[in-house]
């Protein structure tokens, strides 16, 4: 099976198809980043529950 590059795949779609889809992948990134983050805070506003109920 051969492996594409991924500088080399994208260049063959129509340019407005290929920037469509840039535009969602990064809509995406962005979403997948805030989703992420505020996992995290989360978490860490949880680990200091605990800590501070256990003193």
């Amino acid at each position: 099976m051969e492996v594409l590059q991924p500088s080399s795949y994208p260049l063959r779609m129509p340019a407005d198809l290929r920037n469509f889809l840039q535009e969602k992948a990064d809509r995406l990134d962005r979403s997948l980043h805030w989703v992420i983050v505020n996992t995290l805070n989360d978490a860490r506003k949880k680990e200091s529950r605990t800590k501070a109920e256990e003193r």
